[in-house]
């Protein structure tokens, strides 16, 4: 894989799926999320956005973190962060 990232396994206390996290920063203000961390999406891509900042780990404003579906990120784990990037809604 041309974007190799080291590969981290625990022992989990709770079921956890697999997933592609992404960091991202905005140049914008992201309005539709809640008012807690984040978001929590069934459907699409996309699974769960947080608000870094909102969590207290960012001093940053509009750096989010942002965890594709289980189903997506099987299906996509050998793409190229570009690949990804082209696909990901």
């Amino acid at each position: 894989m041309a974007n190799e990232l080291p590969l981290v396994l625990s022992n989990c206390p709770t079921k956890c799926d697999p997933c592609i996290a992404i960091l991202l920063e905005s140049n914008k203000e992201l309005v539709n999320l809640n008012q807690g961390f984040g978001n929590r999406f069934v459907d699409g891509s996309i699974a769960w956005i947080a608000d870094n900042k909102k969590k207290s780990i960012s001093d940053r404003k509009n750096f989010f973190t942002v965890q594709c579906s289980t189903e997506f990120s099987k299906a996509n784990f050998e793409k190229t962060y570009d690949e990804i990037n082209l696909i990901i809604k």
